[in-house]
Order: C-alpha cells, then structure tokens, then sequence
C-alpha cells in the first residue's frame, strides 16, 4: 500500500515497500544534494519498516542540508519548503537563546512536551508545548521582570496566557488557568508561516499529509539540533 506522505515527495510506490537506496533519491529533493542523502541513506539501519525507515532518512537528509547550507528542496531559493526551513531555523534559535540567556527552564519541571501544526487560511502554525509543574509563586514576577528585551508584559487575561511577542512570526507563552495548582502549567512558544508547504504532487495535499510534512520533516531536524540547555532529552 502506498504511503500518500512518501507519493507527494516523489517516490514511487514500488519504492516505498523496501528501505531507501542511494539510488531511489526523491524527485522532490535537490538534485544538487545527492551526496547529503547518500550519507542519510548509508547512516540509516534497517528497521523491518520501510515506512519508518524512509521517515528516519528524510529527517536525516534535512539535517545534512542545514549542516551544510544547502537548500533540501529546491537549487535555488524560491521553494516555499525552503524559506520554511529557514523561518523555523531562525525562530528555534531565537527561542534557545532566550530560554538560555534567562535559564528559563530551571524554574520549570516538564512532565511532556507536544507539537501541534494548526492550518490556517494563509499558511500554519506550528505550536511547541509542555505541560509542567513550577512550584515557586514568584515565577511571573520573574518573568515580569526580566531584562529587556525578554521581559515578558503584565497581562492579566481570563485564561491567565502570559504572552511575550519575540518577532513577527515567534511568540513565547506561558499559562495556568488556576494560579494555585503547580501541576497545570502550560509553557511553549508558537511560530507563525504565512504560507503552505509545496509538496511535489499535482493533487493538492490534505491538511494530515501538510501537518505530518512540516512536523517529520521539516521541523524534527531543526529542534533535535537546537536544544536548550538541560534539556538534552526533551523536545521542546
């Protein structure tokens, strides 16, 4: 059974039920890149699902281009799925710093961590949460009064969401609908694409396929390679 995810970057059906080869590089890629997925599919180990397999590769081919400088999708920049990337980029490392520069996670224990891809009428938005205890009642003192630029506004709202505004596609939240439970924390940061992914397919995609596309991706590569400090082992 085909995989419609695999079909929109261009690999063949018959392609998508063995592990990826050096060979079957994707028509949706950079034909210039072919020595960064020959080095994916090489590192890749086999795992009984071919599926898995094509995913883990895709993720590590994305990583080597952003290693390297070089555009996964397209020879120049003029693909959508490449200012992406670099839109992501630029906010994952505007985010890393702030939360290091301010040792923003030492106040926090996270339980779990989700991302979430929201379709909108121009683009998406990608949400990055975690769900977290923070014991110590002055916390949105502090964050009050960081120093600037990263201080975070007073705002009181029904749904007690603090939110700080760090550019015009990168904004930082931190929200408990309680005050007095430690436990009900929500901390995160949501990054806005004022347009769609291309996926190399003459049918246009559905909304699962654009969601999964920009989690697996294009996303995982960049949050696995910036990570706050502390946090070696949450993707946040």
């Amino acid at each position: 059974m085909a995989e419609p995810f695999l079909t929109n970057l261009g690999v063949p059906p018959i392609e998508q039920g063995r592990p990826p080869t050096v060979e079957g590089f994707p028509s949706g890629l950079n034909g210039n890149n072919k020595s960064q997925w020959q080095q994916a599919v090489h590192e890749m180990i086999p795992s009984g699902d071919s599926f898995r397999d094509w995913g883990l590769t895709l993720r590590r081919y994305v990583d080597l281009c952003e290693e390297f400088g070089v555009f996964p999708f397209q020879q120049v920049h003029q693909s959508h799925n490449d200012q992406i990337v670099e839109l992501l980029h630029e906010a994952r490392r505007q985010f890393v710093y702030f939360a290091n520069k301010n040792q923003f996670f030492s106040k926090i224990k996270i339980r779990s961590t989700h991302h979430k891809v929201t379709i909108t009428d121009k683009g998406f938005n990608l949400v990055v949460y975690a769900k977290a205890r923070i014991e110590d009642p002055t916390f949105l003192k502090w964050l009050e009064h960081l120093p600037l630029p990263f201080r975070f506004p007073f705002i009181r709202s029904d749904s007690n969401r603090h939110t700080k505004v760090v550019s015009d596609n990168l904004s930082i939240f931190v929200e408990n609908s309680t005050y007095d439970l430690p436990e009900r924390w929500l901390v995160g940061y949501e990054i806005s694409i004022p347009f769609y992914p291309d996926l190399p397919n003459n049918e246009l995609p559905s909304r699962k396929e654009m969601e999964r596309f920009v989690l697996d991706i294009l996303w995982m590569p960049l949050i696995r390679s910036m990570r706050p400090k502390g946090l070696n082992h949450r993707l946040i």
